[in-house]
């Protein structure tokens, strides 16, 4: 009797074994987390793209289901690393969105948007808009119809953004459940196979923009006094902020010496001190900044460099007089700036 319970027992492990290794994955072949947030633990990486520079659309504003489209949305440019990971069974959408949400907080990202559930629609528009991916050759004829509808359901989404090494990142992160026989991974046997079931996955897209580096004429007193005559006004852009603040950074001490230099060289000049900023967020939060920029200028030549108060006027003009497009990256760059205008008596 022992023996014949042994041999059953070995006989239903051979059995359920060839199941068991089937159903467990692996990351796709060259593929590794970004080092800027980790996998949820026990996630595998499905699909992984590196792409050095190209445009990338984010949502900043709520899905507007009959006009299919986006109540608010940017598209910037850089290099892009998309990692789509298959969540570990038997977690839940919140869970998981939850885990990613704190790790962005801990490395320091603010939050530019973020909708969970009915408030994403169904994530259809954003799977179509922004998760298409490259199908495996495996694709078969049945299921491309359906793959660039990447999340049919509990469909999350937020994006988030910090400078890091003079660099904008932003990283968006779309989560949601890809159906039975849609959804892929590769098995353990290094073979890629499609899901026997629903599964929660999700993808990381990473965007890391460059600062503009200025290819400027150098700002100097007669460059200032030629450009005020004839122009009236003198764009500066080598006044810093940090993205969202109104403190002046170190390096800006050059150009505001040479601005001082300027005054003092013609003391019948009066001028306009106006701060600008480029269309992303809120127009009035963009006012406001721009006006709090264009006033620590002012405050900074009148206490640091002398500069009589009488003499300067801080306007805040937010993105209401651009200089170059607000659809990229590098025209965004032009549009943050300072600039002096001349000002009568």
């Amino acid at each position: 009797m022992k023996t014949r319970k042994m041999l059953f027992w070995v006989f239903l492990i051979l059995l359920v074994a060839p199941f068991s290794v089937s159903a467990s994955y692996q990351d796709v072949s060259g593929a590794k987390d970004h080092p800027l947030i980790s996998r949820y633990q026990g996630s595998y990486i499905t699909h992984f793209n590196d792409t050095e520079y190209d445009e990338y659309p984010i949502v900043l504003g709520k899905i507007l289901n009959r006009e299919r489209k986006f109540e608010k949305e940017q598209t910037i440019e850089g290099k892009i690393i998309r990692i789509t990971y298959l969540a570990p069974e038997d977690t839940s959408s919140l869970q998981l969105y939850r885990n990613l949400e704190n790790a962005l907080k801990n490395g320091g990202f603010k939050f530019l948007f973020s909708c969970k559930g009915d408030a994403c629609g169904k994530g259809d528009l954003f799977s179509s808009k922004l998760y298409k991916e490259k199908m495996p050759k495996e694709m078969t004829q049945r299921h491309k119809q359906y793959w660039n509808v990447m999340f049919l359901s509990e469909f999350a989404y937020l994006v988030a953004q910090k400078t890091q090494g003079g660099k904008d990142i932003y990283v968006a992160v779309g989560m949601g459940i890809r159906k039975k026989g849609y959804g892929s991974a590769v098995a353990k046997n290094g073979k890629y196979t499609f899901f026997k079931k629903d599964r929660l996955c999700y993808a990381v897209d990473v965007v890391e923009t460059a600062t503009m580096k200025q290819d400027m004429v150098t700002v100097n007193v007669d460059y200032l006094h030629n450009a005020l005559e004839i122009k009236g006004k003198v764009p500066l852009y080598g006044i810093y902020f940090d993205t969202g603040k109104a403190d002046i950074k170190p390096e800006s001490d050059n150009e505001l010496q040479v601005i001082a230099d300027y005054l003092k060289a013609h003391p019948g000049i009066y001028l306009y001190v106006t701060g600008h900023t480029d269309d992303t967020g809120q127009l009035g939060y963009n006012m406001k900044l721009s006006e709090q920029r264009a006033q620590a200028v002012v405050e900074a030549l009148t206490n640091d460099y002398a500069i009589k108060a009488t003499r300067l006027t801080a306007m805040g003009v937010g993105p209401v007089s651009p200089v170059s497009t607000n659809e990229t990256e590098k025209g965004r760059s032009l549009n943050r700036r300072v600039e002096l205008v001349k000002k009568l008596k």
